[in-house]
């Protein structure tokens, strides 16, 4: 058949993908890998994933049929295993995410995540069969799982940024420093150091919400690599947790979070915290550094307008930041 480009770059990205996640050892080497000058695999993954996101636009309501195209492909897999009817349970479970009235769009998808990857786990003989599965119309299983998991991780932020001093995102960075695998010198576990303790008054701050919060860390990120561009791959491989996975996933659920608009709605209002101050002098301290990151934020208005272009181009996400 005959494809668009924009189709070219969703299904190239999601064929690259899935053979690296089938062979890890390459995954991880080549992962931030240039390709020419365009930019990384990284990169071309997730405008595979921006794009594949507008395809599956109405894949949480019924179709024509009244029936849910979600639903019609696990039973299509449930023909597959040697006991069918031991899947009933896993397709009650599914109806009962897809029909729920209370469940927002973006808790469903995540649901939708953690329910494929519970059956992929569970089947683990027929995972490669599941994922070729097509969606309807909409596209496969597996683009199904990498446009669901931005949504798995967005749920996760709220207890990722919680604590004080230091959240467990933060921690999970500071860890790193000290971990023999990324080989950092003295020198730039200080330069890294001083960063994240950005990210910990970022966070700390309540008059931020997550959406403004993730902003700012992805914007100081960008500044920050236009100086220690040397670091950039090994900063995006810290992993945060081994569900959430690294900080270059973080980056790409902001750039999806941007570029989609599908924030949860929580993201978009402020909550109200209490932030213990010891002393008069880190008050100050505190002050300086908000007063800093509010005028940072002034030019992350442009972001919105920007992002929105990955609907229609094939701009790499770096070039949006």
């Amino acid at each position: 058949g005959t494809y668009t480009s924009v189709e070219l770059s969703m299904y190239c990205s999601f064929k690259v993908k899935r053979f690296f996640l089938k062979y890890s050892v390459f995954y991880q080497e080549y992962r931030y890998i240039s390709i020419g000058s365009w930019g990384t695999f990284d990169d071309l993954f997730q405008v595979g994933t921006f794009h594949s996101s507008d395809k599956f636009n109405g894949c949480l309501v019924m179709n024509s049929a009244g029936k849910f195209d979600i639903i019609e492909t696990f039973l299509q897999f449930k023909l597959k295993l040697s006991n069918p009817s031991a899947f009933d349970a896993y397709i009650s479970e599914l109806t009962l995410i897809l029909q729920s009235t209370t469940y927002t769009d973006s808790e469903k998808y995540n649901l939708i995540y953690e329910f494929i990857t519970k059956v992929s786990t569970d089947f683990p003989d027929l995972k490669e069969d599941l994922f070729d599965l097509e969606v309807g119309s909409f596209g496969s299983i597996y683009m199904l799982q990498e446009i669901s998991i931005q949504y798995y991780r967005m749920e996760q932020i709220e207890v990722l940024f919680e604590g004080q001093p230091k959240c467990a995102f933060v921690t999970a960075l500071y860890s790193c420093l000290t971990d023999s695998k990324y080989q950092l010198s003295a020198s730039n576990k200080g330069y890294l150091k001083i960063f994240f303790d950005r990210f910990s008054v970022i966070i700390a701050d309540s008059t931020l919400t997550y959406a403004e919060k993730i902003k700012a860390i992805a914007y100081q990120y960008r500044q920050f690599v236009k100086t220690y561009g040397y670091l950039e791959q090994t900063f995006l491989s810290f992993e945060i947790s081994a569900q959430f996975g690294t900080f270059g996933d973080f980056i790409a659920m902001f750039a999806f979070g941007e570029s989609q608009q599908c924030w949860p709605e929580d993201f978009l209002v402020l909550f109200k915290t209490t932030v213990e101050v010891s002393t008069t002098e880190s008050l100050q301290q505190k002050f300086l550094q908000l007063i800093s990151l509010q005028l940072n934020l002034l030019q992350l208005n442009f972001l919105q307008l920007k992002f929105s272009q990955l609907k229609y181009t094939q701009l790499k996400p770096q070039q949006l930041l």
